[in-house]
């Protein structure tokens, strides 16, 4: 994972590039390339939730919720100010969302990144098996931001 989350300081800026392959497809240096290509910052999931401010990861939490409750409306009110300010857009709320990223941004290019299914099994297995555990949990609480994964992960499996 990244290092360094992008924080946008151009709010007007929106998405033009969504990569809608699933996580451990090459999404963080997919990221990298877009912030050359499009020079702009690229939202990597994994690299927002673990590096942004407080706020801003349980932002995604209220995401998640919306879509639960069948709040259409204030989910994407929601998805456009967590997407504000972004050229492009990686990772898992990227796929996750991509019927209402499509409504919300009509001119954006969506490409779709595979890897042989073993391959990607074996290592996304180790990562989810890791994310769900309850002393991951714990050990993540006091983080700010971080904190805030363990449940944002949970709605990763409820679309």
């Amino acid at each position: 994972m990244g290092q360094v989350a992008s924080v946008p300081t151009d709010k007007s800026r929106r998405l033009k590039v969504i990569d809608a392959g699933f996580s451990r497809t090459g999404t963080l240096s997919y990221t990298y390339a877009l912030e050359l290509l499009l020079d702009g910052p690229v939202h990597h999931t994994a690299t927002q939730l673990f590096n942004r401010e407080d706020a801003y990861c349980k932002k995604w939490n209220q995401i998640y919720r919306y879509r639960r409750a069948g709040k259409r409306t204030q989910l994407l009110e929601a998805l456009d100010d967590a997407f504000s300010g972004f050229v492009g857009a990686t990772d898992v709320t990227a796929i996750d969302f991509i019927p209402e990223l499509m409504e919300l941004y009509p001119d954006a290019k969506f490409v779709l990144v595979t890897r042989p299914s073993a391959a990607w099994w074996k290592s996304f297995k180790t990562v989810s098996d890791n994310a769900g555990s309850k002393i991951m949990g714990y050990v993540t609480m006091p983080l700010p931001g971080v904190r805030w994964f363990i449940d944002t992960a949970r709605g990763f499996f409820e679309a």
